[in-house]
């Protein structure tokens, strides 16, 4: 706009020079044309002079929640700059490109920090690139691009709660997957561990009756098998309908609290997932939620592999095991549990308990 107004300013100087033949306005009009030729080679200069990046390669965030992104940004000119910008492109690995421009101030030879929030609204790898720095001349009429190559890769992890899984200790953590696999069942024996609370979901024939009688209030026997062992998770990225954003973010969404709900009743989860275009096995054993969001990390850069006709839907048959699909369905055994919806999954997950029980 100031660069309108200027060349405005300029043309009407020149437009009563000529009709007034006047040199005092002409004058006017050169100083003005040289003065702008050298707003326009300070702009260059300034551009050269001025280098900006991201403070880290990568970081995790929550979705639908604000997440502070910093950006360094150096001034290297004995020459303040009172206005630049910084052009930023941000993707998700099947999305759309969308393009924020934050603007600065910058003292000679100085570093500065800038920062601002980002609210990613799906699951998933979102990637930030910082492309391009502009620098303005002192009275920012022109502005001169300087290529930037940073790059943010963003985590963006689901917020859900664990979903409530009864009677797990029942899962036989045998598994086949074209894989040699090795389970830690050390943690599982017949030994009481201590008693605790009832909770809703405990059996019955674990109720400890003296202690119930003796105290009026109801506690159950807790076994070493409930709190050890592992169990199987096998993730299946594939899929005939079509791999949109909001699918993909309620796919992790549900996996992510349904491995959460797991790793409240077993001491690991393992699991298993393949990248079906170069074919490769992956793996992961899964003790916290630190462990859960670094496999997180990992997943997100799988890619989800869209059926043909003629392809035939992989299944998981081993015993115990669970697995779940694109599609949102989770099977144990092979037998169907639940199919979530991809519009009200957090609703079902809140208000779904599975009983989960074989071999009894």
């Amino acid at each position: 706009m100031r660069k309108v107004i200027f060349i405005l300013i300029a043309a009407v100087t020149l437009y009563f020079a000529g009709m007034y033949k006047s040199l005092s306005l002409m004058v006017m009009f050169f100083a003005e044309l040289v003065l702008c030729l050298v707003m326009f080679a300070i702009s260059i200069v300034l551009s050269r002079k001025i280098d900006a990046c991201f403070l880290n390669d990568m970081s995790g965030a929550v979705v639908n929640t604000p997440q502070g992104i910093r950006i360094c940004v150096k001034n290297n000119s004995i020459i303040p700059i009172n206005k630049a910008k910084l052009k930023l492109k941000f993707k998700y690995s099947d999305g759309k490109k969308k393009v924020k421009k934050l603007y600065f101030s910058a003292a000679p030879r100085s570093t500065e920090v800038i920062s601002f929030f980002v609210t990613a609204p799906y699951c998933g790898l979102l990637n930030m690139r910082l492309t391009k720095v502009y620098a303005y001349d002192l009275l920012s009429l022109f502005s001169f691009p300087k290529r930037a190559r940073s790059v943010l890769d963003l985590n963006i992890l689901p917020n859900t709660l664990p979903i409530s899984i009864n009677n797990a200790s029942m899962l036989s953590p045998e598994s086949a997957y074209d894989l040699e696999l090795s389970y830690d069942t050390s943690g599982y024996s017949s030994e009481i561990r201590h008693l605790r609370e009832y909770r809703d979901g405990d059996q019955i024939k674990h109720i400890h009756w003296n202690q119930t009688a003796r105290t009026q209030q109801v506690y159950v026997k807790e076994f070493e098998q409930e709190s050890g062992g592992s169990i199987a998770v096998y993730v299946l990225l594939v899929t005939r309908d079509k791999i949109t954003l909001p699918r993909k973010s309620a796919f992790y969404e549900t996996l992510y609290a349904v491995i959460s709900g797991l790793l409240t009743k077993f001491s690991s989860v393992k699991l298993f997932t393949k990248n079906y275009i170069n074919n490769i096995d992956i793996g992961f054993t899964v003790k916290n939620t630190d462990e859960l969001n670094e496999a997180f990390f990992e997943v997100y850069k799988l890619p989800v592999k869209k059926l043909k006709k003629k392809d035939s839907k992989p299944e998981i048959l081993s015993t115990g095991a669970l697995s779940f699909d694109f599609d949102l369905s989770l099977k144990c055994d092979g037998k169907l549990l639940f199919k979530f919806s991809e519009k009200d999954h957090n609703e079902q997950i809140a208000l779904n308990s599975f009983d989960i029980s074989f071999g009894s």
